[in-house]
């Protein structure tokens, strides 16, 4: 899965989790990616989506971008999420806030 969502971010650059979530096979699942400061990332995800993804980022394959752009993409998409959305990234929030982001992939070198 890490290769086909790579390869899909390749091709196009600025991705959204919907994207992801509606054109790589076993994407979608029963999970919510979010970290312990209360920020979520994407919703129903599959297991692996979610390690491909962290995994692809730790790696450094990927180019992330959040704020206003983010949030346009997904508002162009019809997938904003029924959230206050995050405006500082390492913010420990006390309740469920979520973060926009759009992914480009780095070129290897």
């Amino acid at each position: 899965m890490k290769d086909k969502i790579y390869d899909y971010i390749k091709e196009h650059p600025s991705t959204t989790f919907y994207e992801l979530s509606n054109n790589i096979e076993g994407f979608k699942g029963e999970y919510d990616y979010f970290t312990d400061g209360n920020i979520v990332f994407w919703i129903e995800m599959s297991e692996e989506a979610i390690h491909a993804i962290r995994d692809l980022t730790l790696e450094g394959k990927l180019r992330i971008v959040t704020g206003e752009q983010a949030v346009f993409a997904y508002l162009i998409d019809g997938a904003v999420l029924p959230l206050d959305t995050a405006k500082q990234p390492n913010h420990k929030y006390k309740k469920p806030h979520w973060l926009p982001l759009l992914f480009t992939a780095k070129e290897s070198k």
